[in-house]
């Protein structure tokens, strides 16, 4: 944006414009899928957003470009609720959760390690006066990558999702759909209580805004009150990267033994400690912090890092409380409240870094937390069980 001349608040805004879009019309795919269940011409819409915004970032020529290039491409990226409802339809019961738990790990490859390569790959070039640089060639990169997703969602049949469901009940002699007579009986048995659907809104809303506020503070507190150097922070996020995917694999295997709800709970309950650790920082900005602070740092982020889990976790609950039919919709919900504590959590990180701004926004964490415990607690027994799986 320095380079194009527009001001911080226009780069703000800029930002702001993809968690924006796919605010809004992440309920719009969800509703346009339950209407026509035609997912193919989805997944090209959002191929095609995708490519167009990516391109529209690329063009250097005044701010207004990367703007609504972002803008379009969180248009592409409010389908993801989409392919969740596929997902689900893709899947029973009991292998729904390791499904949602291998596609979000997949997700967070992508997006831990694109950056990296964005970095690494730069072109300086000029081409008809389209000069590309370091601060558009990631979009270039996109552009390349999008072309060739789109070619290969336009060669997707058209009843994918139903295909896929129909492999998965061959294949799984037990499994709990095994005729259209007990999906129809299943889904009318279906419990869809607007409070237990709410609260796991509430959850996964909440745990994306603890997440974001910390990993905020993170690097901001290691540098002004620690001391440390860019390498120690690098090395912060580096350990809880790696622990991110040692609990999708923890997770993944332990989940034949213990309810997703269990681990959906335990997880929530954890981000009390991060909370703690940044109040404790909060309450000593005027005091001298030893460097060996930054493993309480490191355990705060490392704790935090449940967030990723616990979303797969919580969207495979929300499918098993309401009707498949409609999964798109309740899906692209729950991606839409992901996508608010985001906007919601940097406003409150980045309007806060100071001693009693950050004190009064760790004592409303820990005040929406603790009512979240308890609204967790309350719609508990609503939530799915275990389901059954062969030994």
């Amino acid at each position: 944006m320095e380079y194009l001349g527009e001001s911080k608040a226009f780069l703000g805004l800029t930002l702001a414009a993809f968690s924006t879009a796919t605010c809004i019309f992440a309920p719009l795919f969800g509703i346009l899928e339950v209407k026509s269940h035609d997912l193919k011409a989805i997944i090209v819409i959002s191929a095609s957003a995708k490519l167009f915004g990516n391109l529209l970032y690329s063009i250097p020529f005044n701010g207004y470009f990367p703007l609504f290039g972002r803008f379009i491409s969180g248009i592409g990226e409010s389908t993801i609720g989409v392919l969740y409802g596929a997902v689900i339809k893709c899947t029973t019961n009991k292998n729904r959760a390791k499904a949602f738990l291998y596609f979000e790990g997949l997700y967070t490859v992508g997006a831990m390690f694109g950056p990296s390569i964005g970095s690494v790959i730069v072109f300086n070039v000029n081409i008809f006066g389209w000069e590309i640089n370091a601060g558009n060639s990631p979009g270039v990169l996109l552009v390349t990558v999008w072309v060739f997703l789109l070619m290969l969602a336009v060669f997707l049949p058209s009843d994918l999702a139903e295909n896929s469901q129909a492999e998965e009940i061959q294949q799984d002699p037990d499994s709990d759909k095994n005729s259209g007579d007990e999906i129809i009986e299943e889904e009318s048995s279906i419990s869809c209580t607007p409070s237990t659907v709410g609260c796991l809104y509430y959850l996964a809303f909440l745990t994306v805004v603890c997440y974001s506020v910390i990993s905020f503070y993170t690097p901001l507190l290691a540098v002004y009150h620690l001391g440390l150097k860019l390498i120690h922070v690098k090395l912060i996020y580096v350990n809880s990267s790696l622990a991110v995917f040692i609990l999708y694999i923890a997770t993944y295997l332990i989940l034949h033994k213990i309810s997703e709800k269990k681990c959906f709970f335990v997880a929530f309950v954890s981000a009390i400690v991060p909370i703690s650790i940044t109040f404790y920082f909060a309450l000593m900005w005027n005091n001298a912090i030893t460097a060996n602070a930054a493993y309480l740092l490191l355990i705060s982020m490392i704790i935090m890092s449940v967030k990723f889990m616990n979303f797969a976790l919580a969207c495979s609950l929300l499918s098993k409380i309401t009707p498949s039919n409609r999964a798109a919709f309740y899906q692209s919900l729950i991606f839409t409240s992901n996508n608010i504590g985001m906007i919601v959590a940097r406003v409150i990180a980045g309007a806060t870094f100071d001693k009693i701004p950050m004190i009064c926004s760790c004592l409303g964490l820990v005040t929406v937390w603790v009512f979240g415990v308890i609204w967790m607690a309350f719609e508990y027994k609503n939530l799915p069980p275990k389901a059954s799986i062969d030994k």
